[in-house]
C-alpha cells in the first residue's frame, strides 16, 4: 500500500513538473514575440547626427562614440540626412550609411555612370534610386544591398515607410524591409497600368486589377492574395 502510495505521488509529481516546464516555455515564447513585436512598431526618436569637419563625416550618436569616416581629394559631398538611428550621406563617388546600432560607417561606391533620382530616409532604413539600379541600407545590420534594373526598367511609384518600402517599376515591385536582407521583387502583368497602394509602418499593399500582392517587413516573401 505504501509502495502504492509513493508511486502515485511521484508521478503526480512529474505530470505537475513537466506542466510547469511547458507554462515556462509558453511564457518565454509569449515574452520573446512581445519584444519582437514592440522593438518593430516602437517610435524610434532621432538618436544620431551626421556632420562634416575638416575633410572627415563624423556619425554622432546621442550616448557616447563618434564614427570618423575621411572623403577622398576632390569627392563632393551631394546631400546629408539624418533620421532615428540611420545616417545616410551621398557624395560625388559613394553612397555612406551610418548606423546608429553598431555606430559605424558603411559605403557603396556608385558606377561613374550611375545617376541618383530619389533618396529616402527612416528611421531604420535608407532607399535610394539609381538610374541603372536601386540602393538600401539597413541600419540594424549596418550592410548596403544593391539590385540592377532591367534595361529600359524605369520606376514608377515609391513606398517607403519607417519599417519598409517597395519599389514599383514598368515590369517589377522590389520590396525591402529593415529586418530582411535584400530586394525582394515581384513580377508585374504588363495589363495593369494603374496600381493602387496602402502602406502602414510595416505592411504595403498592392491592389492589382484581378489580385493583390503583400509585403511585410517581417517576411522576405511577396503573398499574393486572390
Amino acid at each position: 500500500m505504501e509502495d502504492s502510495l509513493t508511486f502515485t505521488f511521484s508521478n503526480r509529481v512529474k505530470r505537475n513538473f513537466v506542466r510547469f516546464r511547458y507554462g515556462m516555455s509558453c511564457l518565454v515564447f509569449i515574452f520573446v514575440s512581445f519584444d519582437h513585436l514592440v522593438w518593430a512598431h516602437e517610435r524610434i526618436t532621432d538618436q544620431v547626427t551626421v556632420t562634416v569637419n575638416k575633410g572627415r563625416l563624423l556619425g554622432i550618436h546621442s550616448g557616447e562614440g563618434i564614427a570618423r569616416l575621411s572623403l577622398a581629394a576632390g569627392e563632393d559631398i551631394v546631400a546629408i540626412k539624418a533620421k532615428g538611428l540611420t545616417g545616410f550621406v551621398q557624395t560625388s563617388a559613394r553612397l555612406l550609411g551610418y548606423s546608429g546600432t553598431f555606430q559605424r560607417w558603411s559605403e557603396r561606391r556608385l558606377d561613374v555612370s550611375e545617376h541618383i533620382h530619389d533618396v529616402h530616409v527612416t528611421p531604420r532604413l535608407v532607399l535610394v534610386v539609381g538610374e541603372q539600379h536601386v540602393y538600401g541600407f539597413h541600419e540594424n545590420a549596418g550592410q548596403w544591398k544593391v539590385e540592377s534594373l532591367r534595361p529600359r526598367e524605369t520606376p514608377k511609384h515609391l513606398i517607403v515607410q519607417d519599417h519598409v518600402a517597395v519599389i514599383i517599376t514598368n515590369h517589377q515591385a522590389f520590396g525591402f524591409s529593415a529586418f530582411t536582407g535584400g530586394f525582394f521583387s515581384k513580377d508585374l502583368p504588363l495589363t495593369d497600368t494603374e496600381i493602387r497602394s496602402e502602406a502602414n509602418d510595416n505592411i504595403v499593399i498592392l491592389h492589382l486589377s484581378d489580385r493583390q500582392l503583400v509585403f511585410r517587413s517581417g517576411l522576405a516573401i511577396w503573398t499574393e492574395l486572390r
